[in-house]
């Protein structure tokens, strides 16, 4: 649901004193579940108060029907197209059997012309009604243009993507090939100096890539032990060519058994700057395979997670919502540390799965926000009384105690101007409580803030498409 009935202001109830006048000047109408009263776009449609029952109001956006509001007894509908002549911008139909007052048009103006506190609470829900619906479709229009965007950036980057890291996996093996063609015609080395320094290529590509890491010092200290090995020994480039050789496990003990006792002067050099050039050359293109496998992953996660071609409420998995999501973030997240607790035991829920993946991006933005890019991260799923918990925790300032009553409310925001524009938790809100009959609450003391978020377990669509109404 876009709107809250809850919300008077919108949504006012009419006293039993104006709903009794309005009865006087209209008919009561009985309604079955699901009868339609008002059809979106047409012309001179009446107004109706609601007397029993609920009233669902829906959107056509694209090709999907967006509820609006369920209004409840003392509401009313239809108030916009009477004094504005407008058609009707939502259809209405009843859900679960009803009964509504109807008005005609032209009677509808003599009360409202009569009535002055009738008057007055209708033109006051109109005009922030009005105002409600055009910031709705505004923003509906921009989502699905940038959804349309987004889709199309996806596709063309996929191919070329593809196509690099395609290209990248030739040219490994095309490296390969060049550096045994060229140590086989070079006439520094001997057939058996040849064959081990192939060997000890084998060796250390095998073995590389279960390297631990040195620290920086070490590595420090590392590399400078191996220039003067290779300078001692007469080799150029020396400070150049011993960065490469550490980084593929070569100390001044394995240069020495390996290469000391069995190269001599011109073959141990040919031979310490073949092997820097093959693993140069062999580190270029796995980083470019591995930045095109990137490129591959992030328009994967732009495509899970928008799920573009997919139907609007369908069975997800959380956990692939919560991955494609953080994906997205990976630029904001290099400073921060991520624990992920999930239970992957958790069966696959029916929900919006890309209104959920909006929860998710508000939820994680603003946690990274709270750390200011500093910190840990930590996303638990779990099986919960209610269903399935997904919580969000941070360890920033926290927030403070006046502020966290507010922080659903619309448009309240304590970040600065032109940084926000306060609806991210209260959209949260709203897809979690009215869009997916879960809950949400948040825990902060500073360095430790949990958003934790419920949801249903099971709910089939017809079930949740009856709940909504």
């Amino acid at each position: 649901m876009v709107h809250d009935p809850g919300e008077t202001k919108l949504f006012p109830t009419l006293s039993a004193a104006l709903l009794d006048q309005l009865r006087e000047q209209g008919t009561v109408l009985d309604l079955a579940d699901g009868e339609q009263i008002l059809v979106e776009g047409t012309p001179n449609y009446p107004f109706f108060a609601v007397l029993e029952g609920r009233i669902r109001m829906t959107k056509q956006v694209g090709p999907d029907e967006q509820l609006l509001v369920q209004h409840e007894p003392g509401h009313f509908v239809g108030e916009i197209g009477m004094l504005t002549g407008a058609p009707a911008l939502a259809s209405a139909r009843a859900a679960g059997p009803a009964k509504v007052i109807r008005v005609e048009n032209a009677k509808f103006r003599e009360i409202v012309s009569e009535c002055r506190l009738l008057g007055q609470t209708i033109l006051t829900a109109m005009t922030l009604r009005t105002h409600q619906v055009s910031g709705f479709m505004a923003a509906q229009e921009k989502l699905a243009a940038l959804g349309k965007l987004s889709a199309g950036l996806a596709h063309e980057l996929n191919n070329p993507a593809s196509a690099a890291r395609s290209a990248a996996q030739n040219l490994r093996q095309a490296i390969d090939k060049v550096q045994k063609l060229s140590i086989q015609y070079d006439c520094r080395f001997s057939e058996p100096q040849r064959m081990e320094l192939l060997a000890l290529h084998r060796s250390l590509m095998e073995t590389k890539a279960n390297l631990v890491p040195l620290d920086s010092m070490d590595r420090s200290d590392q590399e400078d032990e191996v220039a003067c090995w290779l300078e001692h020994r007469g080799i150029g480039e020396s400070w150049e060519v011993a960065s490469t050789l550490v980084s593929a496990g070569l100390d001044v003990a394995k240069l020495e058994e390996k290469l000391g006792s069995r190269f001599q002067n011109d073959a141990l050099e040919g031979a310490t700057t073949w092997l820097e050039a093959t693993f140069r050359m062999a580190d270029l293109s796995a980083e470019v395979e591995s930045s095109m496998s990137r490129i591959s992953e992030l328009v994967g996660a732009m495509k899970e997670y928008s799920y573009r071609d997919q139907a609007a409420f369908q069975e997800i998995d959380l956990h692939k919502g919560l991955e494609s999501t953080l994906k997205i973030f990976s630029p904001k997240l290099k400073n921060i540390e991520i624990v992920r607790e999930y239970d992957r035991t958790l069966p696959h829920i029916c929900a919006y799965a890309g209104e959920l993946n909006q929860v998710w991006t508000n939820l994680i933005d603003n946690a990274i926000d709270a750390m200011n890019g500093q910190g840990r991260l930590t996303i638990r799923t779990a099986p919960d009384a209610e269903g399935v918990l997904v919580e969000i925790g941070d360890t920033g300032a926290g927030i403070p105690p006046e502020v966290k009553s507010h922080i659903f409310e619309p448009f309240f925001t304590t970040k600065a101007v032109g940084q926000g524009t306060g609806l991210g938790l209260d959209i949260t809100y709203r897809i979690i409580k009215n869009r997916h009959h879960g809950s949400i609450r948040v825990d902060s003391v500073p360095g430790n803030t949990r958003f934790q978020v419920r949801l249903p377990l099971k709910q089939s669509k017809e079930n949740h498409e009856k709940s909504t109404m």
